[in-house]
C-alpha cells in the first residue's frame, strides 16, 4: 500500500481507500495549501423557562476535520487528467460495493496519519485548456472528516446519561406518575427510581431527574423490587405504599408477605 511521498524536498499528501478491493491510491503532487486541522464538540441548547440564561448540555460525540488546498497537474502528454478528478471526486460518492463512500487513509509526511472520510470537494478550478483542448491542471479544497467505526455497545441502565433537567415532586406525586406525565406511561416509573439516589417513593420536594424522552426509549426496562424483611415498620411502609397508589401497583414488586 503506498503512502505520502518526499517530492523534489517536500512531503506531499497522500490518500489510500482501506476498504476498496483492490485500494484507490491519490497521490498529492503538490505539497497541501494551506492545511488547517478544526476540533468541535456538540452542544444542544434550550430556553429555560424564567430564566436568562439558556440551558446549555454536552450532547456527545466530537468533529475532527483535515481541510487544504491541493493541485494535480498533467505531468506529460500521455497523463490522463480527467482519471485523477474522477477518482477524488469519487470519494465522495456512494460505492456499489460498499453501500457509501469509501473510508481512507490520510498521511501528509511521519506526523499526519489519519484515517478520514472525504465530507466534501469543493471550489474545483480548472485551468484553461491548452491548443489540443486539453486540461493541464486543476486544483480543489478537500475537507477530510476524521473517522473511527461505530459499534454498539451494551447499554447499562445504571450508567450516567446527561440529564436536562429536575423535577421536583409534588404532594401526591409518584414515580409512575411522574411517569406518565413525561413519558405517557407509568411503565417508566421504575427507571426514573434508579436515577434518583435509590428512593423507593417521592416526597414534596423530592429531585427527580428527567431525562430527555429520545435518550429514555433507548433504556432497557429492568424490573425493580423492593426487599422487606418482616417486622411492624417494614409492614407499615408496605402498606403505607400501597395506600399512596390506592391499591397494588405493578411496577412495585413488594417482597414479604402482605
Amino acid at each position: 500500500m503506498g503512502g505520502t511521498k518526499f517530492i523534489q524536498g517536500l512531503w506531499v499528501w497522500s490518500l489510500v481507500t482501506l476498504d476498496q478491493v483492490p485500494p484507490a491510491e491519490i497521490q498529492g503532487q503538490f505539497v497541501a495549501e494551506s492545511h488547517s486541522e478544526d476540533l468541535s464538540t456538540n452542544w444542544s441548547s434550550d430556553i429555560a423557562p424564567g430564566s436568562e440564561d439558556e440551558i446549555l448540555q454536552w450532547a456527545g460525540g466530537a468533529k475532527h476535520t483535515h481541510r487544504f488546498r491541493a493541485r494535480l497537474w498533467k505531468d506529460h502528454i500521455f497523463d490522463d487528467l480527467t482519471t485523477k478528478i474522477a477518482q477524488i471526486k469519487s470519494l465522495v460518492e456512494k460505492d456499489y460495493f460498499l453501500g457509501r463512500p469509501p473510508v481512507a487513509m490520510f498521511t501528509i509526511g511521519h506526523d499526519i496519519v489519519e484515517t478520514v472520510v472525504v465530507e466534501s470537494v469543493g471550489g474545483i478550478n480548472y485551468d484553461k485548456p491548452d491548443y489540443t483542448g486539453a486540461i493541464l491542471g486543476v486544483s480543489f479544497e478537500l475537507t477530510l472528516r476524521k473517522y473511527k467505526e461505530f459499534t454498539l455497545a451494551a447499554t447499562n441502565p445504571y450508567s450516567s446519561i446527561p440529564e436536562s433537567r429536575l423535577y421536583w415532586a409534588k404532594t401526591g406525586d409518584t414515580f409512575e406518575s411522574i411517569a406518565l406525565k413525561e413519558y405517557g406511561s407509568p411503565n417508566f416509573g421504575p427507571y426514573l427510581r434508579f436515577r434518583s439516589d435509590g428512593l423507593y417513593e417521592t416526597e414534596f420536594g423530592t429531585r427527580v431527574h428527567v431525562i430527555p424522552k429520545r435518550k429514555v426509549i433507548r433504556q432497557p426496562l429492568v424490573r425493580y423490587s423492593i426487599p422487606f424483611s418482616q417486622g411492624e415498620r417494614t409492614r407499615g411502609r408496605q402498606q403505607e405504599i400501597l395506600d399512596r397508589h390506592s391499591g397494588p401497583y405493578v411496577a412495585h414488586g413488594l417482597n414479604g408477605d402482605l
